[in-house]
């Protein structure tokens, strides 16, 4: 797991994927956010969804934590142009308190002002 941690630090997001898709997460939860967030930055947002996803209806997280995951959530949606779940997922995440909502709620307003 630390070679995972060295690897997403160092911004080698493939090969952080390759390390933390092999944790057990149950035991481990705190690797969700920098493996969805690997996934991300490779370009591969159906991924981070697929570990995000379970995450956020886990109950292993404290109220920053699921912030983080309900934002990236919202970011991950945008990037599938899901805009509805992106849109719910942000405005949970701004409640929750997270300071990068808003601005993630700009960019989604403005992607859906593209489409109309």
């Amino acid at each position: 797991m630390d070679k995972g941690w060295k690897a997403y630090e160092g911004r080698d997001y493939s090969f952080a994927i390759t390390q933390f898709v092999s944790v057990d997460l149950k035991d481990h939860p705190e690797v969700v956010m920098p493996l969805a967030d690997s996934y991300l930055e490779i370009g591969e947002a159906y991924n981070a969804i697929q570990y995000l996803e379970p995450a956020y209806h886990g109950k292993n997280y404290s109220a920053d934590e699921r912030s983080k995951i309900t934002n990236m959530l919202g970011i991950a949606y945008t990037k599938e142009k899901n805009y509805k779940k992106a849109r719910l997922f942000l405005e949970e995440s701004n409640k929750l308190g997270n300071p990068n909502s808003k601005r993630n709620l700009q960019i989604l307003d403005s992607l859906e002002q593209t489409i109309k």
